[in-house]
């Protein structure tokens, strides 16, 4: 067995029933954990979560795959410290559970498919999780951002609020040459309703644009519009889409037409309006034909936008931001410098968006720490590293605007 590489000779049959298991267990962990938040003395909801952990750390000791047995019980010790009321439940031990499940499944998939989990800072994880274990009362405050740090790579504010803002690079660079980007982000001291939305409004320079293109601007904003409503979950998505899609192309020296991108985030999910509800509002886990319905909606977007005239590179847009640089993306399964830059960003704003954001099936947002974080662990793979280091610039420079106010 490889340092990197956990080999196992586990059967598929019992692996489905440890990712159903994962699934079902990971959910009603989240569930109780934002109840809990909202009712602190329904001690019975941490009890629930005790139970679920350790039924993931069963399974994976049933199959021997020690590093989701070691980190299960890691996680295991930290609610077992709450239930015996050792440690104050509150909202960044909320966070600090959360994300280290969210790194318990990445580690999960990635043990399962006999690929390297050196990235993933296993060990370090369980060594703070088992820190916070030990604490008593409210002393594990230290101990949970030092973990949250270390999987989004945050620092504290208090550090850096009376320096400028770095300069970020002011060119999108080609995938091969960059660096697996730092995350440099902040939690703010109050947690925005909805994250994305905090962005100011920010619209791209209809003035530079002909008479024809400015309506047409006007008419795409107005069919994002209508197809924000077919979903009550979606309020104003479009324009927050817009506001973090301009800001990173701006962080990257502006390399797409932001018109260009203003129409394609407003147009990228144009394909939606040709799936029917009840696979669009359905609560639980899409069919295989289901699933395939959905993913059609790229293509049908690209081919209503290969009709516009004097939009070049939107279709593209629409065509690829389901793409991943991986190639595990749809509709064509495109890697790396096949994938246009727009798509790239637009890849990331949605997917944010999507995670901070109610589903129909999914019942809880994610905060805007475990969606940053999210985002950055995907990073190379579903989202392209550069892209994402422009997003965590824009994350940067919101959050220290943020410190500032409250200061």
């Amino acid at each position: 067995m490889s340092d990197d590489i956990y080999i196992h000779n586990v059967e598929q049959e019992l692996i489905q029933d440890l990712i159903d298991n994962f699934s079902e267990n990971y959910e009603t962990i989240e569930t109780n954990l934002s109840n809990l938040i909202a009712q602190p003395d329904e001690l019975q909801l941490i009890d629930t979560c005790f139970r679920s952990i350790h039924s993931i750390k069963s399974n994976a000791t049933v199959c021997e795959l020690d590093p989701i047995v070691s980190l299960s019980q890691a996680i295991e010790d930290v609610i077992y410290s709450i239930k015996t009321q050792k440690i104050i439940f509150n909202d960044t031990l909320c966070d600090v559970i959360l994300i280290s499940l969210d790194r318990l499944k990445e580690i999960m998939f990635a043990v399962i498919d006999q690929t390297s989990i050196a990235t993933f800072q296993r060990d370090e994880i369980q060594k703070r999780l088992t820190e916070i274990a030990k604490s008593r009362g409210d002393g594990f405050n230290e101990h949970a951002q030092s973990l949250i740090e270390l999987i989004t790579g945050r620092f504290n504010p208090a550090s850096q609020a009376d320096e400028p803002a770095q300069e970020v690079k002011t060119k999108a660079e080609p995938e091969s040459k960059t660096l697996k980007p730092e995350p440099v982000l902040i939690e703010p001291k109050k947690e925005p309703q909805n994250p994305v939305e905090e962005f100011e409004k920010y619209k791209p320079d209809e003035n530079k644009l002909s008479k024809v293109m400015a309506d047409d601007l006007k008419f795409f904003r107005m069919l994002a519009s209508k197809i924000d409503k077919k979903n009550p979950a979606w309020t104003d998505r479009t324009q927050q889409l817009i506001d973090l899609a301009l800001k990173m192309n701006e962080s990257a020296g502006t390399p797409i037409d932001p018109n260009i991108l203003t129409a394609a985030v407003c147009l990228h999910d144009i394909g939606m309006a040709f799936i029917p509800n009840h696979i669009m509002f359905k609560k639980g886990k899409l069919s295989k034909d289901e699933v395939n319905v959905i993913n059609r909606h790229t293509f049908q977007g690209a081919v209503l936008a290969k009709r516009l005239l004097n939009w070049n590179g939107v279709e593209t847009i629409i065509q690829q931001h389901h793409e991943r640089p991986d190639g595990k993306g749809y509709p064509e399964g495109l890697k790396g410098a096949s994938i246009s830059d727009g798509a790239k960003v637009m890849a990331i704003v949605d997917a944010f968006y999507s995670m901070t954001n109610k589903r129909s099936d999914r019942e809880h947002k994610r905060s805007f720490i475990r969606g940053i974080s999210e985002i950055n662990a995907c990073s190379g793979t579903q989202f392209a590293q550069n892209w994402v280091e422009h997003f965590n610039a824009v994350m940067l420079n919101k959050d220290k605007r943020d410190a500032v106010a409250q200061a």
